[in-house]
């Protein structure tokens, strides 16, 4: 996580000398309200959970990429669907039949927000709205505190290919063809396991650094 942020604040350093350049041609609101971008991107989500209780969980890091449509309504306001490709998960100490174990819990989702986006300015965008995240798989790596390992287990969730509703907001800084963003966001419904060693019912929440390049149609 160190190493991501110490990326991003050498791109936001470097973003001040790019805002409003490309070569030599000058970023304008207005420029910007008459074309519609697409983009890729890619990055690093940091993720946990709220609802287990009085156990102990830390967050862990996970990847992100995917593509966004960018769609200007007027000079302020726009909207922009992404489709992404996203692990979230977490950490999670407890005990069972009086055994201290340790179990890392991977989630990979398809994550589909659409966001409404409002623009400050034309180097700063600010993102909110729902998001539907499709289970895709979800991975338990186990063990025993004492040392024993606990076969892992795959697929075990028993909601996998459902739509989970959440809502995500975040904001963009904006070159001519770069963006650097962060988003944050959180399940709006309990997660509900079908099996392995957690039975808790527990809601994602995550934030995402990515960067991403955007192309004019």
């Amino acid at each position: 996580m160190k190493h991501t942020m110490l990326i991003l604040l050498t791109c936001l350093f470097t973003l001040g000398e790019c805002i409003g350049q490309d070569g030599g041609k000058e970023i304008t609101t207005s420029h910007q309200k008459q074309e519609l971008l697409y983009g890729l991107k890619m990055g690093a989500s940091y993720s946990g959970i709220i609802g287990l209780g009085t156990s102990q969980y830390t967050y862990r890091m996970g990847l992100v990429s995917g593509c966004f449509v960018s769609m200007p309504v007027n000079d302020k306001l726009g909207l922009q669907p992404e489709f992404l490709f996203s692990q979230t998960g977490f950490r999670y100490k407890g005990v069972i039949n009086g055994e201290a174990y340790d179990i890392i819990r991977t989630n990979s989702y398809f994550q589909l927000p659409l966001y409404i986006v409002y623009k400050p300015c034309a180097s700063i965008s600010l993102l909110i709205g729902p998001q539907c995240s499709f289970l895709i798989q979800e991975d338990d790596k186990a063990k025993l505190i004492s040392g024993v390992l606990i076969p892992e287990n795959r697929n075990a969730h028993s909601e996998t290919g459902k739509l989970i509703p959440s809502i995500s907001g975040g904001i963009d800084f904006n070159t001519r063809w770069i963006v650097i963003g962060g988003r944050g966001g959180v399940n709006l419904l309990n997660c509900v396991p079908g099996g392995g060693v957690i039975t808790n019912q527990y809601k994602n929440l995550w934030t995402q650094v990515t960067i991403g390049y955007k192309f004019s149609l």
